[in-house]
């Protein structure tokens, strides 16, 4: 186990080391995904480093949850996302936060034809710009908060 460890340590600082930039500390991510947990019940995506694929998260806050923990919640620590497997801050490469959601509908066996709606992230830029200076990139279809670049 602790030699499996120890390569993927290997592999990740390898990995850390192709990007120039390394906008993003520990305190940093806790800030930003505190916030946005406070703003608006969010669906997100994480891209690792060492992933091919994005992974879904969760961002609610305990008050859009009635107090309980919803299903899918990403809990913050120290230095951990929980919600998605657990995820070393260091192992995020970017958060993408789209502007809609894509759900796939089914009634019993039949598939319906998926329904998009939209996110609640008016404002969310200049939320986030409060946060201090962080590295940010809107497009047609999502915000991306950046780890590495």
């Amino acid at each position: 186990m602790e030699e499996a460890v120890r390569r993927y340590e290997e592999r990740l600082r390898a990995r850390i080391a192709e990007y120039s930039i390394r906008a993003m500390s520990n305190a940093k991510w806790r800030k930003v995904l505190k916030s946005l947990a406070e703003f608006a019940p969010l669906r997100a995506y994480v891209k690792l480093l060492l992933d091919a694929e994005e992974r879904h998260i969760g961002l609610y806050s305990a008050l859009d949850s009635g107090g309980a923990e919803p299903y899918g919640v990403t809990a913050i620590a120290d230095n951990v996302v929980f919600g998605c497997g657990s995820v070393l801050y260091k192992e995020i490469e970017y958060l993408s936060i789209p502007f809609s959601i894509v759900q796939k509908r089914y009634n019993r066996e039949e598939v319906l034809e998926p329904r998009s709606r939209l996110q609640p992230i008016d404002g969310l830029t200049e939320e986030l710009a409060k946060l201090g200076k962080l590295l940010i990139e809107e497009n047609q279809n999502d915000i991306r908060i950046f780890g590495y670049k």
